[in-house]
């Protein structure tokens, strides 16, 4: 039995050892299978074939992880690497991956000029579609090709040596580094070397131009005499050369001229030339979206036609280059960014549609979808562009007509969400701005300022002393706004400035901006700043009603009779508009001479002054005036007068015993408007014997007497009542609203409100809420 059970025991264990081997065998077999390249290579390319890309990932992996030797490795980490940028329905690109296939290249063959060559194609994309920060990985990349290309024996090629100017020259302009000038002679070195290897590339010259300018610019501030303007004729020299030389002439012409805009100044009779000049070479060669570009940019800078005019052809001309090339978001965009600012500048509405619809579309161009690669940046911040632009104009339209405010309010909300998403955070300052902006068009005004002044004062400590600002412009035009309807002057006087003295020069979009801030010079009663900015509207924008003005007021302010003479000349003659202006310098000049007079009587107090006989006779003849000027007025256009003005001019006449010319003038104005009480009051005065000194109880009733002769019953209630209260006779005031509301019928509730308001201001509660009550009621 035991026998038996031992034999058992050994077959089971021999069993057992023999399942344990086969496994091993197994496993050894499929070991010896995963790691075999070539059954790999050809299982991935099987799987690439049917769209696994998963799969084919995975072996293509293992085939060059086990390759045979180096060579067959590196071939394989390409073909991966190229599975990797493999973009369509069924795979989504990663560069990242690719990019360490070829470091992982580098690494085993750092003389592989391909891999090198890949690298640094894919960096020199990146920056070159906006990431600056990228240059200097450019510029290390391209120096480690150039290296391994001459190791090699080989020529460096054109292409990679341009890649190495270019960031150099990207380097140097972005400072920040002490080697600067190494980088910019490594430029300007790189690029004439270029240029005498390819004499026909347009690019070369307008790299070693932008090269030449900065250098000129640097020694100008070490203090080279005219360093600036030498750089400027070199560098135009060469650009001239490439024209010359040039295999494409219009893109050689475009970076010439393109060149020229950029280092022009504020010279409108050399911007005409060069406008001209650009025609002229328009003519002679193929279109080109590029030319037409630069010829739209000249049209943008102030020249010595109207503005309109030159707004239009920069339209007209960037409408061509898209038309040529319409794949190109930046040409695109530029057209509805100037179709916007024609809308906005010179409200013409089919523009701004123009412009709206424009930018829609655009949402779909390829340039503004999430591509992954090199330009995934570049297309995300093409997209957060046009969304910036979309929100602004929606929300413009919101916010000025809140009565239509919601069709544009829901078009807005979902692009500020995305604003927020490329920016990731809620406390970024464009985020807190375009909510806050948002906020304000739906009604929700406090959430809407503490966002805004967030996202303000997050912007403002970026500024630097006497730089431009960089604070969105928008931001502060509309925080400007909000500061004019709080009565906050001096901070719209602050938001007004950052928006006018901004990068981004946000008054070509909104020229009435720099009128704004001529009223605020008027509020403050800086009135030469305020001419000077009106004046400079004008000078680009033509008169109109509010910037004359802004001139007149500041004339009348400060004494000038030059712009008030040129005023009342553009008018006609005996025109209302011309009597109120001529009204107005007349009253000014009085006020002038006799503050004048006064100050000399207030420094020499124990002196009697002896008014000079010409300025007695100015003085004369100018109140004579005024007094012609104000008849004629209430004749022409009574309600365009100021009572105040007339209870003025009257006063005087009164006190100087000038009875007759002050009833004439009161009864004039009476005969027109009769039921003007603070004039009907005066004229009672005017036949007492001293009109402007009458005893309280006098005065009293003259007041009621005044009141009395009104026409209108209801006015007449409500004044008496109304003078009866300012007395503290409450009791009284009440009696009369109670007669009135006894003998006038229709609609009650003004007296009633002003019992109410007299019950409250004379603590007697039980009243006023009995009267409440009947407020309710009705």
């Amino acid at each position: 039995m035991a026998k038996k059970l031992n034999k058992k025991v050994a077959f089971i264990g021999l069993l057992f050892l023999l399942v344990i081997v086969a496994a091993g065998v197994g496993l050894t077999i499929r070991h010896l299978y995963n790691r075999d390249p070539d059954l790999n290579l050809k299982l991935a390319r099987e799987a690439l074939a049917a769209n696994n890309y998963e799969r084919a990932e995975r072996l293509l992996s293992r085939a060059s992880r086990f390759g045979k030797n180096d060579a067959y490795r590196i071939e394989r980490l390409f073909e991966l690497a190229d599975l990797h940028l493999i973009n369509n329905e069924y795979h989504q690109a990663t560069w990242e991956k690719a990019l360490r296939c070829w470091n992982t290249i580098v690494n085993i063959n750092p003389g592989h000029i391909e891999a090198h060559r890949r690298i640094l194609r894919y960096f020199y994309d990146v920056a070159d579609s906006g990431g600056a920060s990228v240059w200097k990985t450019v510029y290390d990349n391209a120096s480690e090709l150039i290296e391994q290309l001459e190791k090699a024996g080989q020529e460096v090629d054109p292409e990679t040596l341009k890649m190495y100017g270019r960031a150099a020259l990207a380097i140097a302009q972005r400072g920040g580094t002490a080697d600067r000038s190494k980088y910019l002679e490594e430029a300007m070195h790189t690029f004439r070397t270029l240029i005498e290897r390819r004499p026909g590339e347009p690019d070369y010259y307008a790299y070693l131009a932008d090269a030449l300018f900065l250098q000129g610019n640097l020694n100008a501030q070490m203090g080279v005499m005219n360093a600036t303007e030498t750089a400027h004729q070199e560098a135009v020299k060469w650009l001239d050369e490439a024209i010359e030389k040039a295999d494409n002439k219009a893109e050689a012409i475009a970076k010439r001229y393109a060149f020229e805009i950029r280092t022009l100044g504020n010279d409108p009779n050399r911007i005409e030339t060069l406008r001209a000049e650009l025609q002229e070479h328009i003519q002679s060669v193929e279109p080109n979206a590029e030319l037409l570009t630069v010829l739209s940019q000249a049209y943008e800078i102030p020249g010595k036609t109207a503005a309109e005019a030159e707004l239009n052809q920069a339209i007209e001309m960037a409408r061509q280059a898209f038309r040529l090339a319409p794949d190109q978001f930046e040409y695109g965009y530029r057209l509805a960014v100037l179709l916007y600012r024609k809308g906005s500048a010179f409200n013409d509405v089919r523009a701004m549609e123009d412009a709206l619809q424009l930018a829609e579309e655009m949402k779909s161009m390829e340039q503004t979808q999430p591509v992954p690669g090199p330009f995934e940046a570049r297309n995300l911040a093409y997209r957060n562009a046009l969304n910036i632009f979309l929100a602004r104009c929606y929300l413009e339209k919101a916010i000025a007509k809140p009565d239509e405010a919601q069709p544009w309010i829901q078009k807005a909300e979902p692009i500020v969400e995305q604003i927020a998403q490329y920016y990731v955070s809620n406390e970024h300052a464009a985020v807190q701005q375009w909510e806050g902006i948002l906020a304000l068009a739906k009604g929700q005004r406090e959430r809407a300022i503490r966002l805004l002044y967030q996202a303000y004062e997050q912007s403002r400590a970026l500024d630097s002393t006497n730089q431009p600002s960089s604070i969105d412009p928008v931001l502060c035009t509309v925080l400007a706004r909000i500061a004019k309807e709080e009565n906050l002057i001096g901070l719209e006087r602050e938001f007004l400035e950052k928006a006018l003295t901004n990068r981004a020069r946000i008054i070509l979009d909104k020229p009435s901006l720099i009128l704004d801030y001529a009223d605020v010079m008027t509020r403050l009663q800086a009135w030469n700043q305020a001419a000077s900015y009106a004046q400079m509207y004008q000078q680009r924008y033509g008169l109109t009603e509010r910037s004359q003005k802004i001139i007149i007021d500041a004339a009348l302010a400060l004494g000038q009779e030059e712009p008030i003479k040129q005023a009342l000349a553009a008018l006609p003659d005996g025109s209302v508009e011309h009597m109120l202006l001529e009204l107005r310098f007349v009253t000014s000049r009085i006020t002038q001479l006799s503050r004048q007079l006064a100050q000399h009587q207030q420094e020499q107090p124990d002196q009697q002054i002896q008014i000079p006989e010409e300025v007695r006779t100015d003085l004369e003849n100018l109140r004579s005036r005024q007094k012609e000027l104000l008849l004629d007025l209430i004749e022409a256009a009574p309600d365009e007068i100021e009572v105040a003005q007339v209870q003025s001019v009257c006063s005087y006449y009164l006190q100087n015993g000038m009875k007759d010319h002050a009833v004439s003038l009161l009864d004039a104005y009476l005969a027109q408007r009769p039921d003007t009480l603070a004039i009907r009051l005066l004229r009672l005065q005017a036949e007492e014997p001293d009109p402007l000194s009458i005893p309280r109880e006098r005065y009293h009733a003259l007041q009621e007497e005044a009141i009395s002769k009104l026409s209108d019953p209801r006015q007449r209630a409500l004044a008496m009542a109304d003078l009866f209260r300012s007395r503290g006779d409450y009791e009284q005031a009440m009696a009369v609203l109670n007669k009135a509301a006894e003998t006038i019928q229709d609609d009650k509730n003004q007296f009633v409100a002003e019992q109410f308001e007299i019950a409250l201001e004379s603590e007697n509660i039980e009243k006023a809420e009995a009267l409440l009550q009947t407020i309710r009621s009705q």
